[in-house]
């Protein structure tokens, strides 16, 4: 055998004594749990071991270190934070930081990490702040109002509502005139926003390259609404492509707006809307929303208008690349309004309907109009999924009488209901 194969081989065998010896010693320290068991332990206690090579090969791979999630504020979280800050380069960041756990106690450490993770904000590609309290978001705001983050294209800053509201020394005509609040300095790759309550007029970025937006927003806190027209600025950015609204963001309009309205969104193409108590959506928004290019529309809890001016036949024009609508908790598909509803989304294939805690009317047969959606609307529909069994027979009427119905979906849960 050649003197370079010799120590080849005798190299692998010692690297293969270590493996065992590694292999004995976690062997061991399983026998000493297991003899020394109290009720203090875990259910699962984590072992591991790697060789050298590898962990030198781990810590030099800079795209392990740059992703950073965590739900933890103490000292060695803040340690491991660290490390992966200096262990990642000068590689764009992935940050999330997830402290609804601590509710309304101390965040301790939380403030460390936001701290160091500011201190690094030109490396941001992504970036998660969830809270239950709003202290956290107002230390961001503060800091983030005239920053630039250069690599930034997800930004999320969610927390609860507060009803004592700190408008954090700043007039409330700067923070409701839709002029950013945050990165005034730019963030010109920034693609997604998700914002909540306070975050959306404290920590409102440049929307110019907005591509994905979604405001949760309750309708009872008077301070975190956006004026109605800035709101409609935000619907028109032209490069909007998904949009997702949950609560009302704007004030409620006693006066209504004005016939005539129309909100063209050249680019978007989904649409999510969930209705939170009072809501002047139905009224004003959606019948005036011109979207070319929309192919899904998600509406869950939407409540039928009061008021039905914008839905005169002569204003309401159907999406016209519309394939699928998905009602979620909706109770009137029995009412006159639901055909308007109907006509809107007159060009769907799919339809979704989902009405898992709640009855949407009486369990059986309801006679149909020609007033009804489930008589006359959806005819061109050919694909159906219900996960509801409520107005079984009614359903069964609708299915009958859409000849092009090709695919109808039921969950395994509702199988039984409907056989």
């Amino acid at each position: 055998m050649a003197s370079g194969d010799r120590g080849r081989l005798d190299e692998l065998q010692e690297e293969k004594s270590r493996l065992l010896a590694q292999r004995d010693q976690l062997l061991a320290d399983l026998q000493d749990l297991k003899s020394s068991l109290t009720a203090k332990y875990r259910a699962e206690v984590p072992f591991s071991a790697v060789c050298s090579r590898w962990r030198r090969a781990t810590l030099s791979f800079r795209d392990i270190w740059s992703n950073f999630r965590t739900a933890l504020s103490s000292p060695s979280t803040h340690q491991l934070f660290i490390a992966c800050l200096e262990r990642s380069g000068t590689n764009p960041l992935d940050l999330w930081f997830d402290f609804r756990e601590y509710g309304y106690g101390d965040l301790g450490d939380g403030f460390l990490l936001l701290q160091d993770a500011l201190k690094n904000i030109h490396r941001w590609r992504s970036f998660t702040l969830i809270s239950v309290v709003q202290t956290p978001v107002e230390y961001l705001a503060k800091r983030i109002k005239k920053a630039e983050a250069p690599l930034l294209e997800r930004l999320t800053i969610m927390s609860q509502p507060s009803y004592v509201f700190n408008p954090l020394a700043e007039p409330v005509s700067n923070r409701q005139n839709g002029a950013p609040t945050a990165f005034i300095g730019g963030a010109p790759r920034l693609e997604y926003v998700c914002l909540s309550n306070l975050s959306v007029t404290t920590c409102l970025p440049p929307l110019s390259s907005i591509t994905d937006l979604r405001l949760d927003l309750p309708e009872k806190i008077e301070a975190d609404w956006i004026p109605f027209d800035v709101f409609l600025s935000a619907l028109r950015l032209p490069h909007l492509t998904t949009l997702s609204l949950i609560g009302q963001p704007f004030p409620l309009l006693e006066g209504g707006v004005a016939n005539g309205l129309t909100i063209d969104m050249p680019s978007l193409k989904h649409f999510r809307h969930a209705t939170r108590e009072h809501s002047d959506f139905s009224k004003f928004i959606l019948p005036n929303i011109r979207a070319p290019k929309l192919a899904t529309l998600t509406l869950k809890h939407f409540r039928n208008p009061t008021v039905v001016t914008h839905w005169a036949p002569s204003n309401v024009v159907p999406f016209p690349a519309l394939k699928t609508l998905t009602l979620i908790e909706y109770n009137k598909y029995h009412s006159p309004f639901s055909l308007k509803l109907a006509e809107l989304t007159s060009n769907i294939s799919t339809l979704v309907v989902s009405d898992r805690d709640m009855h949407f009317g009486r369990k059986g047969r309801v006679q149909g109009n020609d007033q009804d959606s489930f008589t006359v609307g959806w005819k061109g529909i050919r694909r159906l999924a219900l996960n509801t069994y409520q107005l079984r027979e009614t359903l069964c009427d609708f299915i009958q009488t859409r000849p092009k119905l090709q695919v109808l979906l039921i969950p395994n849960t509702w199988t039984p209901k409907w056989l």
